[in-house]
C-alpha cells in the first residue's frame, strides 16, 4: 500500500525519492522521481551518469500500454518503469524498460514440500510470472509499433543498458 507521496509502507523493498545530478536529462518532475526498489535506484543513478543517455523518465504516463491480464481475465493498463533515449553507435535508440529481479523472469518451481502455505505462495508466484509475461507480450507489440526497444533490466544487467 502506498502513502500520499507514492512510497510503499511496510514493504520488503527499498523505496524513496531520487534526485538526479543531471537534471536537464530528466523529462518529468525532478522532485517526484520515486524508486520502488534498490534495483531501480541503482539504475536511475546509471541513467543519470551515462553520457550517452539523452533523456529519461520514470513511470512515463504517456507510454501507458493496454494489455489483457490472463490471470484476472480483464484488460488492464501497464506503465513501464522507465523510458529513455540513448545514443548507441551514433543512432538515437528509444527504450522502454522494466526493472525486475532475474528470479521473477523464470517460471517458478513447485515447492518440494507441498503444504497449504507453500502451495498458496507457489500459486501467487505463478500468477505473478504470468502477469509479467502478459505485460511483456503487449509491451513488445507496443514497442514494435512505435519504433522502441523493450528491455528487462535485472540485477545481472543493471550496468549494461544496451
Amino acid at each position: 500500500m502506498a502513502n500520499k507521496a507514492g512510497l510503499r509502507k511496510n514493504s520488503k523493498y527499498q523505496d524513496g525519492r531520487f534526485m538526479p545530478i543531471n537534471k536537464n536529462k530528466y523529462t518529468g518532475d525532478i522532485f517526484d522521481i520515486i524508486y520502488r526498489s534498490s534495483y531501480e535506484l541503482k539504475f536511475f543513478r546509471e541513467l543519470d551518469r551515462d553520457e550517452k543517455v539523452i533523456r529519461w523518465i520514470s513511470e512515463p504516463k504517456d507510454k501507458q500500454i493496454k494489455y489483457y491480464c490472463s490471470t484476472k481475465n480483464k484488460q488492464r493498463t501497464y506503465i513501464p518503469d522507465v523510458y529513455c533515449e540513448k545514443v548507441i553507435n551514433g543512432k538515437l535508440i528509444k527504450i522502454l524498460i522494466e526493472i525486475k529481479p532475474e528470479s521473477k523472469l523464470v517460471p517458478p518451481r513447485k515447492p518440494k514440500i507441498q503444504n497449504a502455505i507453500s502451495m498458496r505462495k507457489y500459486g501467487l508466484r505463478v500468477q505473478e510470472y504470468i502477469n509479467i509475461q502478459d505485460k511483456k507480450k503487449y509491451a513488445e507489440m507496443y514497442c514494435k509499433l512505435n519504433g522502441f526497444v523493450y528491455l528487462f533490466i535485472t540485477e545481472k544487467t543493471i550496468n549494461n543498458l544496451v
